[in-house]
């Protein structure tokens, strides 16, 4: 990743451009630098609007701030631009988790297991079911 940063500063440094922003918020992300992935996605979604998966990964970034309304506002914007991208979903479901609206979760989890399957991702999948009991532990507490 190290590499990749740099590359990533140089074409940013050229001319600003939403991929460019895309990839650093994504490598914040996998850091654990939430705010400064938030910001990073916050760039690339000005600059393009239309930038589903930055929308995806700055409501992640929100979810570990413990920000969910902020994570679900972004998650359903970036199912409103791309309907069947599981991580989208994925992201739902953890807002809801962490608003403790578990049968909401329930729903979204299944729904992005659902994509996960279809798209052939079975550890995603089987990470989804995982959640889908979880919560429904959580519901009959």
């Amino acid at each position: 990743y190290i590499n990749a940063g740099k590359d990533i500063e140089k074409s940013l440094s050229i001319k600003p451009n939403s991929v460019a922003y895309g990839l650093k918020a994504t490598l914040y992300l996998r850091e654990g630098k939430y705010h400064e992935a938030i910001e990073n996605a916050t760039n690339a979604i000005e600059l393009n609007p239309q930038y589903m998966k930055c929308y995806e990964v700055r409501g992640r970034a929100k979810a570990g701030e413990e920000d969910y309304f902020g994570a679900l506002k972004d998650a359903t914007k970036a199912i409103s631009l791309r309907s069947n991208y599981a991580k989208s979903y994925e992201v739902m479901g953890m807002a809801h988790m962490g608003l403790k609206d578990y049968p909401s979760a329930v729903s979204d989890y299944k729904k992005a297991a659902e994509l996960f399957k279809k798209d052939g991702d079975r550890k995603n999948y089987k990470k989804m079911k995982k959640f889908v009991k979880l919560c429904r532990k959580r519901i009959k507490i």
